[in-house]
């Protein structure tokens, strides 16, 4: 079990008043339930949190408690009367009535994910089995190749156009961790009992196929040597 810390960056201007909630489909994340949201703490906060604000106004006793001999009495006590803050309807995705979900299942996306592990990536070669390989994950627009051009049976010159409106995440786990991110330009340096994720969301997966390039990893320099790739085609049916 791995403990994870993921940051949220919120783009859109907050007020000191504003609060940032998260919520999902299990009974920890409030199961998609706007008055169970989970608020989010800023990274200059405490882990106490921010409370969330009701859209109404708000009248709040502060007072003092003094303890005598296991009595308490209150010595002070003032009234504190809050602005109205924004009320944002319980759509998901949506802020001053601009929809501003682009991904995920929300959107009516697919997800797919391709799994390598139990040590899949076998290298044959002598010279480079005992090389560190770093693989990266690219898709194939099929429509763009059908409609622009010929596919021609020698694809080492061959340029493939990404797909529109698809997103990709590689998560690699290993004894010592985790980590997940997007793809860099030489993908992730994958090592004997690795398990590497990829994710796909894609509006179209019946349209896209797989294009898998291996990099020979030099610790001395940034760059990698491309020694090969694979691909393979999807098994949606439109």
């Amino acid at each position: 079990i791995y403990d994870v810390e993921f940051p949220v960056l919120v783009k859109e201007k907050l007020t000191p008043f504003d609060s940032v909630l998260v919520t999902g489909s299990c009974e920890q994340l409030g199961e998609w339930l706007p008055n169970r949201c989970i608020p989010l703490n800023h990274s200059d906060k405490t882990d106490q949190g921010e409370t969330f604000k009701q859209a109404r106004q708000l009248s709040l006793n502060h007072c003092m408690n003094e303890s005598n001999d296991g009595t308490s009495s209150i010595v002070n006590s003032t009234t504190v009367d809050y602005e109205l803050p924004d009320e944002f309807p319980a759509i998901f995705g949506c802020y001053k009535g601009v929809c501003r979900t682009d991904i995920g299942w929300l959107t009516g996306q697919s997800e797919i994910q391709l799994r390598f592990h139990s040590n899949a990536l076998q290298i044959w070669s002598s010279k480079l089995c005992n090389n560190k390989i770093s693989l990266k994950v690219s898709l194939i627009d099929l429509n763009y190749q059908q409609e622009n051009e010929e596919i021609s049976s020698d694809s080492s010159g061959q340029i493939f156009t990404p797909t529109l409106k698809v997103f990709i995440q590689a998560a690699l786990l290993r004894l010592s961790g985790c980590e997940a991110n997007i793809q860099s330009d030489y993908g992730a340096v994958i090592e004997k009992d690795d398990y590497m994720i990829v994710k796909i969301q894609t509006f179209e997966p019946e349209n896209i196929a797989y294009h898998i390039d291996f990099y020979l990893v030099d610790e001395t320099t940034p760059l990698r040597k491309h020694i090969g790739f694979s691909c393979f085609t999807n098994t949606f049916k439109s």
